[in-house]
């Protein structure tokens, strides 16, 4: 399963697909960016919802991101040292 997501200061949107569904999410939902402290929080609420586990993600970002924190609006997408993946269970 994939998790791909679309990160923005306003809304982050996050879907699921699997080999499968091909280019259509098999789930896909919209959050707003500012009610989340991290990527990970944002995400972990979604996976839980959907009652999924993921084996990648990827995710694209609206401006530049230093050292896995978010510019401007966007909620942080983590912390040094594995950011999202590590506390997604991931790295």
């Amino acid at each position: 399963m994939l998790l791909a997501g679309d990160i923005g200061g306003t809304k982050t949107t996050l879907a699921l697909f699997t080999p499968e569904g091909g280019l259509e999410p098999s789930v896909q939902t919209s959050f707003k960016s500012k009610e989340y402290p991290s990527l990970a929080a944002v995400a972990a609420q979604f996976l839980g919802e959907a009652g999924a586990s993921v084996d990648r993600a990827v995710f694209g970002v609206a401006g530049p991101v230093t050292r896995w924190a978010g510019q401007g609006d966007q909620p942080a997408l983590g912390h040094n040292g594995g950011g999202p993946a590590r506390r997604l269970g991931r790295a």
